[in-house]
């Protein structure tokens, strides 16, 4: 049986918390045992890190109602603490939740309100459209409810309303 290494412990006075990606870093097929990176560049915030929610080629990170958004590339490339999404995409209210589908991310503000963006080639995004948008688009079609949870699969989301 083949045991997976263990993260190494950081001397005293460090961060209490760590971001790790589990897996092979290349792409490539797993080799017989998983692997463990510890991602230094998010250190500074990973204690204040709420969610994380992985897409098909990106993650997002939820941090003090602020969202991040990298590929997974960038996400193993990161040198330095990672760079929010604009507060002027989500019309500067902090952000509550978020989700990841395959090539799609939501985020619920703490209102209530539902923001979309990625691919749109099934209707994910609750639009009305097909068209995939690069940056956060508000959801006009729920403004009237109150989103309390939002979740999203390969080509579909979810959403959780409340009036």
């Amino acid at each position: 049986m083949t045991v997976a290494p263990s993260l190494p412990n950081p001397p005293p006075g460090q961060y209490d918390r760590t971001l790790v990606h589990l897996g092979n870093t290349d792409g490539s097929a797993l080799q017989p045992i998983d692997l463990l990176t510890p991602l230094a560049a998010f250190n500074a915030v990973a204690s204040k890190i709420h969610k994380i929610a992985c897409g098909r080629n990106h993650i997002l990170i939820l941090s003090e109602g602020r969202v991040c958004c990298l590929s997974h590339e960038e996400l193993l490339s990161a040198c330095e603490p990672p760079a929010w999404l604009p507060d002027r995409y989500f019309q500067t209210e902090p952000i509550a939740d978020v989700a990841a589908g395959a090539g799609h991310a939501l985020a619920v503000s703490e209102s209530g309100q539902l923001y979309a963006w990625g691919d749109c080639t099934h209707g994910e995004l609750g639009y009305g459209g097909l068209t995939g948008q690069e940056i956060p688009r508000f959801i006009k079609s729920l403004s009237a409810h109150t989103i309390v949870a939002v979740a999203a699969g390969a080509h579909h989301s979810v959403a959780l309303t409340e009036k």
